[in-house]
Protein backbone atom coordinates (compact mmCIF):
# COMPACT_ATOMS: atom_id res chain seq x y z
CA UNK A 1 0.00 0.00 0.00
CA UNK A 2 1.36 3.40 -0.82
CA UNK A 3 -0.19 6.85 -0.66
CA UNK A 4 0.93 9.32 -3.23
CA UNK A 5 0.03 12.31 -5.37
CA UNK A 6 1.46 13.55 -8.68
CA UNK A 7 3.88 16.28 -7.65
CA UNK A 8 5.31 17.00 -11.11
CA UNK A 9 3.74 19.16 -13.79
CA UNK A 10 3.75 17.98 -17.39
CA UNK A 11 6.60 20.35 -18.21
CA UNK A 12 8.66 18.94 -15.35
CA UNK A 13 8.03 15.38 -16.48
CA UNK A 14 9.45 15.86 -19.96
CA UNK A 15 13.13 16.08 -18.91
CA UNK A 16 12.75 12.71 -17.24
CA UNK A 17 11.42 11.11 -20.45
CA UNK A 18 8.30 9.99 -18.69
CA UNK A 19 6.02 8.34 -21.21
CA UNK A 20 8.53 9.11 -23.97
CA UNK A 21 11.55 7.42 -25.49
CA UNK A 22 13.20 10.50 -26.98
CA UNK A 23 16.91 11.25 -26.32
CA UNK A 24 17.60 12.20 -22.72
CA UNK A 25 18.17 15.93 -22.13
CA UNK A 26 21.10 17.22 -20.11
CA UNK A 27 18.94 17.94 -17.05
CA UNK A 28 17.98 14.30 -16.67
CA UNK A 29 19.61 12.00 -14.15
CA UNK A 30 22.80 10.18 -15.09
CA UNK A 31 21.80 6.68 -14.05
CA UNK A 32 22.60 5.51 -17.55
CA UNK A 33 26.21 6.46 -16.86
CA UNK A 34 26.19 4.40 -13.67
CA UNK A 35 25.05 1.21 -15.39
CA UNK A 36 24.09 0.38 -18.97
CA UNK A 37 20.32 0.53 -19.53
CA UNK A 38 18.34 -2.54 -20.40
CA UNK A 39 18.45 -3.15 -24.14
CA UNK A 40 15.56 -1.91 -26.20
CA UNK A 41 12.50 -0.22 -24.82
CA UNK A 42 10.80 -0.66 -21.47
CA UNK A 43 9.26 -3.94 -22.52
CA UNK A 44 10.57 -7.46 -22.63
CA UNK A 45 10.66 -9.11 -26.04
CA UNK A 46 8.75 -12.36 -26.67
CA UNK A 47 12.08 -14.15 -26.86
CA UNK A 48 13.09 -12.83 -23.45
CA UNK A 49 9.78 -13.94 -21.91
CA UNK A 50 10.12 -17.38 -23.48
CA UNK A 51 13.68 -17.69 -22.17
CA UNK A 52 12.52 -16.53 -18.72
CA UNK A 53 9.85 -19.23 -18.68
CA UNK A 54 12.37 -21.94 -19.63
CA UNK A 55 15.05 -20.81 -17.19
CA UNK A 56 12.85 -20.30 -14.13
CA UNK A 57 12.97 -23.97 -13.05
CA UNK A 58 16.25 -24.78 -14.76
CA UNK A 59 16.93 -26.81 -17.88
CA UNK A 60 18.15 -29.88 -15.99
CA UNK A 61 15.34 -32.38 -15.48
CA UNK A 62 16.57 -33.33 -12.00
CA UNK A 63 16.58 -29.69 -10.90
CA UNK A 64 13.05 -29.24 -12.25
CA UNK A 65 11.88 -32.33 -10.39
CA UNK A 66 13.51 -30.99 -7.23
CA UNK A 67 11.71 -27.63 -7.42
CA UNK A 68 8.36 -29.23 -8.25
CA UNK A 69 8.74 -31.76 -5.43
CA UNK A 70 9.43 -28.95 -2.97
CA UNK A 71 6.20 -27.21 -3.96
CA UNK A 72 4.18 -30.42 -3.71
CA UNK A 73 5.66 -30.96 -0.25
CA UNK A 74 4.58 -27.45 0.74
CA UNK A 75 1.05 -28.11 -0.56
CA UNK A 76 0.82 -31.32 1.48
CA UNK A 77 2.45 -29.87 4.59
CA UNK A 78 0.22 -26.79 4.74
CA UNK A 79 -2.93 -28.38 3.32
CA UNK A 80 -3.03 -31.49 5.51
CA UNK A 81 -4.22 -29.64 8.66
CA UNK A 82 -7.14 -28.24 6.67
CA UNK A 83 -8.18 -31.72 5.50
CA UNK A 84 -7.67 -33.33 8.93
CA UNK A 85 -9.55 -30.63 10.84
CA UNK A 86 -12.42 -30.27 8.36
CA UNK A 87 -14.73 -32.69 10.17
CA UNK A 88 -14.01 -31.39 13.72
CA UNK A 89 -14.47 -27.84 12.45
CA UNK A 90 -17.84 -28.74 10.93
CA UNK A 91 -18.98 -30.43 14.16
CA UNK A 92 -17.86 -27.49 16.32
CA UNK A 93 -19.63 -25.07 13.98
CA UNK A 94 -22.90 -26.38 15.42
CA UNK A 95 -21.88 -25.44 18.98
CA UNK A 96 -21.43 -22.15 20.89
CA UNK A 97 -17.73 -22.35 19.98
CA UNK A 98 -18.54 -21.84 16.29
CA UNK A 99 -17.40 -18.21 16.09
CA UNK A 100 -14.08 -19.07 17.75
CA UNK A 101 -13.39 -22.09 15.53
CA UNK A 102 -14.37 -20.18 12.38
CA UNK A 103 -12.03 -17.33 13.26
CA UNK A 104 -9.08 -19.71 13.80
CA UNK A 105 -9.88 -21.69 10.63
CA UNK A 106 -10.10 -18.66 8.36
CA UNK A 107 -6.95 -17.17 9.89
CA UNK A 108 -5.07 -20.37 9.11
CA UNK A 109 -6.43 -20.50 5.55
CA UNK A 110 -5.27 -16.93 4.85
CA UNK A 111 -1.88 -17.69 6.41
CA UNK A 112 -1.55 -20.74 4.14
CA UNK A 113 -2.34 -18.62 1.07
CA UNK A 114 0.33 -16.11 2.02
CA UNK A 115 2.85 -18.84 2.83
CA UNK A 116 2.30 -20.55 -0.55
CA UNK A 117 3.22 -17.36 -2.37
CA UNK A 118 2.05 -15.07 -5.18
CA UNK A 119 -0.16 -17.46 -7.16
CA UNK A 120 -2.37 -18.23 -4.18
CA UNK A 121 -2.29 -14.65 -2.90
CA UNK A 122 -3.71 -13.51 -6.24
CA UNK A 123 -6.65 -15.86 -5.85
CA UNK A 124 -7.12 -14.69 -2.26
CA UNK A 125 -7.18 -11.06 -3.39
CA UNK A 126 -9.91 -11.83 -5.90
CA UNK A 127 -11.94 -13.81 -3.35
CA UNK A 128 -11.75 -10.87 -0.92
CA UNK A 129 -13.92 -8.82 -3.31
CA UNK A 130 -16.66 -11.47 -3.61
CA UNK A 131 -18.90 -10.68 -0.67
CA UNK A 132 -21.74 -12.43 -2.47
CA UNK A 133 -19.84 -15.76 -2.65
CA UNK A 134 -17.87 -16.12 0.60
CA UNK A 135 -18.60 -15.72 4.34
CA UNK A 136 -18.17 -12.23 5.78
CA UNK A 137 -15.62 -13.43 8.35
CA UNK A 138 -13.45 -14.97 5.59
CA UNK A 139 -13.70 -11.77 3.52
CA UNK A 140 -12.47 -9.81 6.52
CA UNK A 141 -9.43 -12.07 6.88
CA UNK A 142 -8.67 -12.10 3.15
CA UNK A 143 -8.70 -8.30 2.90
CA UNK A 144 -5.26 -8.13 4.51
CA UNK A 145 -3.87 -9.76 1.35
CA UNK A 146 -4.97 -6.74 -0.69
CA UNK A 147 -2.41 -4.30 0.63
CA UNK A 148 0.03 -6.04 2.95
CA UNK A 149 1.96 -9.27 2.46
CA UNK A 150 5.33 -10.52 3.65
CA UNK A 151 8.34 -8.34 2.82
CA UNK A 152 11.94 -9.13 1.93
CA UNK A 153 14.87 -7.63 3.85
CA UNK A 154 16.81 -4.44 3.20
CA UNK A 155 19.91 -6.42 2.23
CA UNK A 156 18.01 -7.95 -0.70
CA UNK A 157 16.85 -4.47 -1.74
CA UNK A 158 20.40 -3.06 -1.74
CA UNK A 159 21.63 -6.02 -3.77
CA UNK A 160 18.82 -5.64 -6.32
CA UNK A 161 19.34 -1.87 -6.73
CA UNK A 162 23.09 -2.34 -7.12
CA UNK A 163 22.50 -4.95 -9.83
CA UNK A 164 19.95 -2.75 -11.61
CA UNK A 165 21.50 0.72 -11.35
CA UNK A 166 25.13 0.20 -10.40
CA UNK A 167 27.00 0.64 -7.10
CA UNK A 168 26.66 4.47 -7.11
CA UNK A 169 22.85 4.47 -6.97
CA UNK A 170 22.86 5.92 -3.42
CA UNK A 171 24.47 9.11 -4.75
CA UNK A 172 21.22 9.99 -6.51
CA UNK A 173 18.54 8.05 -4.71
CA UNK A 174 17.37 8.34 -1.11
CA UNK A 175 15.18 5.53 0.19
CA UNK A 176 13.56 4.77 3.52
CA UNK A 177 14.60 1.36 4.77
CA UNK A 178 11.02 0.28 5.44
CA UNK A 179 8.79 -0.48 2.43
CA UNK A 180 5.51 1.42 2.33
CA UNK A 181 3.73 -1.51 0.75
CA UNK A 182 4.32 -5.12 -0.21
CA UNK A 183 2.42 -7.20 -2.73
CA UNK A 184 2.69 -10.82 -3.71
CA UNK A 185 5.19 -10.08 -6.51
CA UNK A 186 7.08 -6.99 -5.37
CA UNK A 187 7.37 -4.38 -2.65
CA UNK A 188 7.35 -0.59 -2.89
CA UNK A 189 9.57 2.08 -1.37
CA UNK A 190 9.11 5.80 -1.18
CA UNK A 191 12.17 7.77 -2.24
CA UNK A 192 13.64 11.04 -3.44
CA UNK A 193 15.42 11.22 -6.77
CA UNK A 194 18.13 13.91 -7.05
CA UNK A 195 18.19 15.69 -10.40
CA UNK A 196 21.27 17.05 -12.17
CA UNK A 197 20.34 20.59 -11.11
CA UNK A 198 20.14 19.50 -7.46
CA UNK A 199 16.36 19.43 -7.19
CA UNK A 200 14.74 16.36 -5.65
CA UNK A 201 11.64 14.60 -6.90
CA UNK A 202 9.41 12.23 -4.94
CA UNK A 203 9.15 8.82 -6.53
CA UNK A 204 7.89 5.31 -5.83
CA UNK A 205 10.27 2.39 -6.43
CA UNK A 206 8.95 -1.11 -6.99
CA UNK A 207 11.29 -4.10 -6.58
CA UNK A 208 10.60 -7.78 -7.28
CA UNK A 209 10.86 -10.22 -4.39
CA UNK A 210 13.94 -12.46 -4.75
CA UNK A 211 13.38 -16.05 -5.96
CA UNK A 212 9.78 -15.40 -7.00
CA UNK A 213 10.26 -16.73 -10.55
CA UNK A 214 10.88 -20.32 -9.43
CA UNK A 215 7.85 -20.30 -7.11
CA UNK A 216 5.43 -19.11 -9.80
CA UNK A 217 6.90 -21.42 -12.47
CA UNK A 218 6.49 -24.45 -10.19
CA UNK A 219 2.90 -23.50 -9.28
CA UNK A 220 1.96 -23.05 -12.91
CA UNK A 221 3.51 -26.37 -13.95
CA UNK A 222 1.60 -28.21 -11.22
CA UNK A 223 -1.67 -26.41 -11.91
CA UNK A 224 -1.43 -27.20 -15.65
CA UNK A 225 -0.83 -30.86 -14.85
CA UNK A 226 -3.90 -30.92 -12.58
CA UNK A 227 -5.95 -29.13 -15.26
CA UNK A 228 -5.01 -31.74 -17.87
CA UNK A 229 -6.18 -34.48 -15.53
CA UNK A 230 -9.46 -32.65 -14.90
CA UNK A 231 -10.03 -32.03 -18.60
CA UNK A 232 -9.84 -35.78 -19.18
CA UNK A 233 -13.42 -35.62 -17.86
CA UNK A 234 -15.42 -34.73 -21.01
CA UNK A 235 -17.77 -32.19 -19.49
CA UNK A 236 -15.04 -30.38 -17.56
CA UNK A 237 -12.98 -29.87 -20.73
CA UNK A 238 -15.40 -27.24 -22.00
CA UNK A 239 -14.73 -24.91 -19.07
CA UNK A 240 -11.32 -24.15 -20.66
CA UNK A 241 -9.55 -24.68 -17.34
CA UNK A 242 -6.19 -25.42 -18.96
CA UNK A 243 -6.46 -22.50 -21.39
CA UNK A 244 -7.35 -20.17 -18.54
CA UNK A 245 -4.37 -21.33 -16.45
CA UNK A 246 -2.04 -20.93 -19.45
CA UNK A 247 -3.32 -17.39 -19.96
CA UNK A 248 -2.92 -16.68 -16.25
CA UNK A 249 0.64 -18.01 -16.49
CA UNK A 250 1.39 -15.64 -19.36
CA UNK A 251 0.22 -12.57 -17.46
CA UNK A 252 2.00 -13.69 -14.27
CA UNK A 253 5.23 -14.07 -16.22
CA UNK A 254 4.70 -10.61 -17.67
CA UNK A 255 4.45 -9.32 -14.12
CA UNK A 256 7.90 -10.71 -13.37
CA UNK A 257 9.48 -8.22 -15.79
CA UNK A 258 8.67 -4.74 -14.52
CA UNK A 259 9.52 -3.22 -17.91
CA UNK A 260 6.20 -4.68 -19.02
CA UNK A 261 4.40 -2.80 -16.24
CA UNK A 262 6.15 0.40 -17.32
CA UNK A 263 4.82 -0.18 -20.85
CA UNK A 264 1.33 -0.86 -19.49
CA UNK A 265 1.44 2.43 -17.57
CA UNK A 266 2.29 4.23 -20.80
CA UNK A 267 -0.76 2.68 -22.49
CA UNK A 268 -3.16 3.37 -19.63
CA UNK A 269 -1.98 6.99 -19.32
CA UNK A 270 -2.63 7.45 -23.03
CA UNK A 271 -6.05 5.77 -22.87
CA UNK A 272 -7.18 7.90 -19.91
CA UNK A 273 -5.39 11.16 -20.75
CA UNK A 274 -8.73 13.00 -21.07
CA UNK A 275 -10.28 11.49 -17.91
CA UNK A 276 -9.83 13.68 -14.83
CA UNK A 277 -11.33 11.07 -12.50
CA UNK A 278 -8.91 8.18 -13.18
CA UNK A 279 -5.17 8.50 -12.55
CA UNK A 280 -2.24 6.18 -13.25
CA UNK A 281 1.35 6.75 -12.05
CA UNK A 282 3.79 7.82 -14.76
CA UNK A 283 6.85 5.60 -15.27
CA UNK A 284 10.44 6.78 -15.60
CA UNK A 285 11.45 4.70 -18.62
CA UNK A 286 15.18 5.42 -18.29
CA UNK A 287 15.25 3.71 -14.90
CA UNK A 288 13.04 0.73 -15.69
CA UNK A 289 14.73 -2.65 -15.43
CA UNK A 290 13.53 -6.24 -15.30
CA UNK A 291 13.36 -6.16 -11.50
CA UNK A 292 12.85 -2.40 -10.93
CA UNK A 293 10.14 0.14 -11.73
CA UNK A 294 10.42 3.84 -10.86
CA UNK A 295 7.26 5.92 -11.13
CA UNK A 296 5.69 9.14 -9.89
CA UNK A 297 4.47 9.02 -6.31
CA UNK A 298 0.73 9.48 -5.83
CA UNK A 299 -1.02 10.54 -2.63
CA UNK A 300 -4.34 8.97 -1.74
CA UNK A 301 -6.30 6.90 0.74
CA UNK A 302 -6.49 3.14 0.16
CA UNK A 303 -9.82 2.01 -1.28
CA UNK A 304 -9.92 -0.74 1.37
CA UNK A 305 -10.07 1.97 4.06
CA UNK A 306 -12.59 4.09 2.15
CA UNK A 307 -14.87 1.04 2.05
CA UNK A 308 -14.98 1.10 5.86
CA UNK A 309 -16.24 4.69 5.94
CA UNK A 310 -19.89 5.63 5.96
CA UNK A 311 -19.87 8.36 3.31
CA UNK A 312 -22.61 7.09 1.02
CA UNK A 313 -22.30 10.06 -1.35
CA UNK A 314 -18.59 9.42 -1.89
CA UNK A 315 -19.19 5.67 -2.24
CA UNK A 316 -21.82 6.22 -4.92
CA UNK A 317 -19.55 8.52 -6.90
CA UNK A 318 -16.60 6.12 -6.66
CA UNK A 319 -18.79 3.25 -7.83
CA UNK A 320 -19.79 5.23 -10.92
CA UNK A 321 -16.18 6.18 -11.70
CA UNK A 322 -14.98 2.59 -11.23
CA UNK A 323 -17.73 1.11 -13.40
CA UNK A 324 -17.13 3.61 -16.19
CA UNK A 325 -13.39 2.95 -16.02
CA UNK A 326 -13.59 -0.86 -16.27
CA UNK A 327 -16.26 -0.82 -18.99
CA UNK A 328 -14.11 1.59 -21.01
CA UNK A 329 -11.13 -0.76 -20.64
CA UNK A 330 -13.17 -3.73 -21.87
CA UNK A 331 -15.38 -2.36 -24.62
CA UNK A 332 -13.56 0.77 -25.85
CA UNK A 333 -9.82 0.42 -25.23
CA UNK A 334 -9.66 -3.41 -25.31
CA UNK A 335 -6.86 -3.22 -22.73
CA UNK A 336 -8.11 -4.53 -19.39
CA UNK A 337 -6.51 -4.23 -15.94
CA UNK A 338 -6.81 -7.83 -14.74
CA UNK A 339 -6.09 -7.23 -11.03
CA UNK A 340 -8.46 -4.47 -9.91
CA UNK A 341 -9.02 -5.45 -6.28
CA UNK A 342 -9.36 -2.61 -3.70
CA UNK A 343 -5.73 -3.01 -2.61
CA UNK A 344 -4.64 -1.70 -6.02
CA UNK A 345 -6.75 1.45 -5.81
CA UNK A 346 -6.30 4.73 -3.96
CA UNK A 347 -8.85 7.51 -3.55
CA UNK A 348 -7.99 11.20 -3.79
CA UNK A 349 -10.93 13.16 -2.39
CA UNK A 350 -9.17 16.48 -2.08
CA UNK A 351 -10.54 18.19 -5.20
CA UNK A 352 -13.92 19.13 -6.60
CA UNK A 353 -14.52 15.54 -7.65
CA UNK A 354 -12.95 12.36 -6.22
CA UNK A 355 -10.32 10.55 -8.26
CA UNK A 356 -9.43 6.87 -8.33
CA UNK A 357 -5.70 6.18 -8.57
CA UNK A 358 -4.87 2.81 -10.10
CA UNK A 359 -1.73 0.95 -9.03
CA UNK A 360 0.00 -2.32 -9.93
CA UNK A 361 -0.82 -2.67 -13.63
CA UNK A 362 1.40 -5.70 -14.18
CA UNK A 363 -1.58 -7.94 -14.99
CA UNK A 364 -3.49 -6.90 -18.11
CA UNK A 365 -5.63 -8.67 -20.70
CA UNK A 366 -5.29 -7.23 -24.22
CA UNK A 367 -8.24 -7.96 -26.49
CA UNK A 368 -7.94 -8.03 -30.30
CA UNK A 369 -10.42 -6.06 -32.42
CA UNK A 370 -12.08 -9.30 -33.52
CA UNK A 371 -12.42 -10.52 -29.93
CA UNK A 372 -13.69 -7.11 -28.90
CA UNK A 373 -16.34 -7.19 -31.61
CA UNK A 374 -17.47 -10.63 -30.44
CA UNK A 375 -17.74 -9.52 -26.81
CA UNK A 376 -19.68 -6.40 -27.79
CA UNK A 377 -22.11 -8.42 -29.95
CA UNK A 378 -22.79 -10.96 -27.18
CA UNK A 379 -23.05 -8.33 -24.43
CA UNK A 380 -25.46 -6.24 -26.49
CA UNK A 381 -27.76 -9.21 -27.12
CA UNK A 382 -27.78 -10.04 -23.41
CA UNK A 383 -28.50 -6.45 -22.38
CA UNK A 384 -31.35 -6.38 -24.88
CA UNK A 385 -32.81 -9.58 -23.33
CA UNK A 386 -32.09 -11.52 -26.55
CA UNK A 387 -30.64 -14.54 -24.79
CA UNK A 388 -31.30 -17.02 -27.60
CA UNK A 389 -29.39 -14.89 -30.12
CA UNK A 390 -26.57 -14.44 -27.60
CA UNK A 391 -26.34 -18.22 -27.37
CA UNK A 392 -26.07 -18.53 -31.13
CA UNK A 393 -23.24 -15.98 -31.14
CA UNK A 394 -21.44 -17.94 -28.42
CA UNK A 395 -21.63 -21.04 -30.58
CA UNK A 396 -20.35 -19.15 -33.62
CA UNK A 397 -17.33 -17.83 -31.69
CA UNK A 398 -16.57 -20.94 -29.60
CA UNK A 399 -13.06 -22.35 -30.00
CA UNK A 400 -14.36 -25.93 -29.83
CA UNK A 401 -17.97 -26.99 -30.05
CA UNK A 402 -19.33 -30.49 -30.02
CA UNK A 403 -22.78 -29.26 -29.10
CA UNK A 404 -25.32 -31.74 -30.40
CA UNK A 405 -28.26 -29.89 -28.85
CA UNK A 406 -27.90 -26.38 -30.27
CA UNK A 407 -31.52 -25.55 -29.53
CA UNK A 408 -31.20 -26.66 -25.90
CA UNK A 409 -28.03 -24.59 -25.38
CA UNK A 410 -29.52 -21.43 -26.88
CA UNK A 411 -32.75 -21.92 -24.95
CA UNK A 412 -30.65 -22.37 -21.81
CA UNK A 413 -28.86 -19.05 -22.37
CA UNK A 414 -32.21 -17.42 -23.06
CA UNK A 415 -33.61 -18.77 -19.77
CA UNK A 416 -30.56 -17.55 -17.81
CA UNK A 417 -30.79 -14.05 -19.31
CA UNK A 418 -34.54 -13.80 -18.73
CA UNK A 419 -34.28 -15.00 -15.12
CA UNK A 420 -31.23 -12.89 -14.29
CA UNK A 421 -33.33 -9.74 -14.33
CA UNK A 422 -35.19 -8.76 -11.20
CA UNK A 423 -38.31 -6.63 -10.84
CA UNK A 424 -36.32 -3.45 -11.53
CA UNK A 425 -35.09 -4.83 -14.87
CA UNK A 426 -31.52 -5.05 -13.55
CA UNK A 427 -29.28 -8.09 -13.32
CA UNK A 428 -29.79 -9.36 -9.78
CA UNK A 429 -26.27 -10.83 -9.64
CA UNK A 430 -23.97 -10.57 -12.60
CA UNK A 431 -21.47 -12.93 -10.94
CA UNK A 432 -24.06 -15.67 -10.52
CA UNK A 433 -25.22 -15.13 -14.08
CA UNK A 434 -21.69 -15.63 -15.45
CA UNK A 435 -21.26 -18.84 -13.47
CA UNK A 436 -24.54 -20.18 -14.87
CA UNK A 437 -23.49 -19.45 -18.46
CA UNK A 438 -20.14 -21.23 -17.93
CA UNK A 439 -21.94 -24.21 -16.39
CA UNK A 440 -24.31 -24.37 -19.35
CA UNK A 441 -21.36 -24.27 -21.78
CA UNK A 442 -19.79 -27.17 -19.91
CA UNK A 443 -23.00 -29.20 -20.02
CA UNK A 444 -23.44 -28.73 -23.76
CA UNK A 445 -19.73 -29.06 -24.67
CA UNK A 446 -19.10 -25.50 -25.83
CA UNK A 447 -15.49 -24.45 -25.16
CA UNK A 448 -15.43 -20.91 -23.78
CA UNK A 449 -12.65 -18.59 -24.93
CA UNK A 450 -10.27 -18.03 -21.97
CA UNK A 451 -10.15 -14.29 -22.69
CA UNK A 452 -13.90 -14.23 -22.17
CA UNK A 453 -13.31 -15.78 -18.75
CA UNK A 454 -10.60 -13.23 -17.94
CA UNK A 455 -12.84 -10.32 -18.85
CA UNK A 456 -15.67 -11.96 -16.92
CA UNK A 457 -13.35 -12.16 -13.91
CA UNK A 458 -12.61 -8.43 -14.24
CA UNK A 459 -16.35 -7.73 -14.28
CA UNK A 460 -16.90 -9.98 -11.26
CA UNK A 461 -14.17 -8.15 -9.35
CA UNK A 462 -15.77 -4.85 -10.32
CA UNK A 463 -19.10 -6.17 -9.11
CA UNK A 464 -17.56 -7.14 -5.77
CA UNK A 465 -16.08 -3.68 -5.21
CA UNK A 466 -19.30 -2.02 -6.41
CA UNK A 467 -21.36 -4.07 -3.96
CA UNK A 468 -19.03 -3.04 -1.13
CA UNK A 469 -19.43 0.63 -2.08
CA UNK A 470 -23.17 0.46 -2.79
CA UNK A 471 -25.02 -2.85 -2.12
CA UNK A 472 -27.96 -1.73 -4.24
CA UNK A 473 -25.82 -0.98 -7.29
CA UNK A 474 -25.86 -2.73 -10.65
CA UNK A 475 -23.41 -2.28 -13.49
CA UNK A 476 -26.00 -2.90 -16.20
CA UNK A 477 -27.14 0.72 -16.33
CA UNK A 478 -23.52 1.81 -16.73
CA UNK A 479 -22.80 -0.87 -19.33
CA UNK A 480 -25.59 -0.11 -21.81
CA UNK A 481 -24.28 3.24 -23.18
CA UNK A 482 -20.68 1.97 -23.28
CA UNK A 483 -21.61 -1.19 -25.19
CA UNK A 484 -23.87 0.76 -27.56
CA UNK A 485 -21.06 3.22 -28.30
CA UNK A 486 -18.58 0.39 -28.90
CA UNK A 487 -21.06 -1.30 -31.26
CA UNK A 488 -21.50 1.94 -33.22
CA UNK A 489 -17.72 2.33 -33.56
CA UNK A 490 -17.30 -1.24 -34.80
CA UNK A 491 -20.12 -0.74 -37.31
CA UNK A 492 -18.55 2.48 -38.59
CA UNK A 493 -15.18 0.77 -38.98
CA UNK A 494 -16.75 -2.09 -40.94
CA UNK A 495 -18.57 0.33 -43.27
CA UNK A 496 -15.35 2.31 -43.81
CA UNK A 497 -13.49 -0.88 -44.65
CA UNK A 498 -16.14 -1.87 -47.22
CA UNK A 499 -16.15 1.58 -48.86
CA UNK A 500 -12.42 2.14 -48.98
CA UNK A 501 -11.35 -1.52 -49.24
Amino acid sequence: RYHHNVLLTSSQLLPLRILEASPKPESATRFQELAPPSPGSATATPGEESQQREDALGSNILIRIYHLSRRVFMYVLLGTPIAVLALPWWLLSKTPLSSYTCDISWRYLVWVMEALGPTFIKYGQWASTRRDLFPALLIQKLERLQDSTSIHGWECTVEALTEALGPEWEDRLELGREPIGSGCVAQVYRGMLTMEDGHKREMALKLLHPGIEKTIAADMALMKTAARWLEAIPRVRYLSILDTIIQFEEVMLQQLDLRNEASHLVTFNENFKDDQEVVFPRPILDLSRRNLLVETFEHGEPMSEVLQQGDSGLHSKLRQIGAKMVLKMIFTDRFVHADLHPGNMLVDDGGETPRIIILDVGLVTPVTPQEGQQMVDIALKMLQHHGYEAGMLMLDHAKVKECEEVEAFCKGVEWIVDHSFDDTDEYSSFGTYLLQVCGLACTHRVKVDPKYLSVAMALKTLEGTSMALDPSSSIVGDAIPVVMKAQALYTAQQMKAKVFG
